[in-house]
């Protein structure tokens, strides 16, 4: 089925962006290898805003969801390289427990993101969930 891009409003994606160290043993928690997205989170992202120019129609968005460790230091920037506008809208403050990915690769996150966004406690990690709205630059 051909899909006809320019007669859709909206788009929503909640793509994979959990940065994944190299070596990490992605099976070692059950059914999480699926969120994994390359080593700083933003493998599909990538992907997906590299063709938004191409699908979106005059007057579609995108709404993209994700992790503010992974979004916010980039997402604006690299959407506007493309002549996108990514308008963040939503910030939930979330928690990740001792047994979550984020607390399993931490490490890894501190050195390629930055750990300014986490807190960390002896329960477990707090981050914020983020959503953004992306559109054509000249709408």
């Amino acid at each position: 089925m051909e899909v006809d891009w320019q007669s859709i409003d909206v788009i929503v994606v909640n793509p994979p962006s959990i940065p994944c160290p190299p070596g990490f043993e992605v099976g070692r928690l059950p059914d999480e290898h699926v969120f994994y997205a390359g080593k700083d989170g933003r493998r599909e992202l990538s992907r997906i805003i590299e063709r938004l120019p191409d699908v979106l129609g005059p007057e579609s968005e995108l709404l993209l969801t994700g992790a503010d460790y992974v979004l916010d230091s980039w997402i604006e920037q690299f959407c506007f390289e493309k002549r996108l506008i990514a308008t963040q809208v939503l910030r939930k403050r979330l928690f990740s427990g001792l047994n979550g990915i984020d607390w399993e690769i931490r490490g890894h996150i501190k050195k390629e993101l930055g750990w300014g966004k986490f807190e960390e406690t002896s329960s477990g990690l707090f981050f914020e969930a983020v959503a953004y709205t992306v559109r054509k630059l000249d709408q």
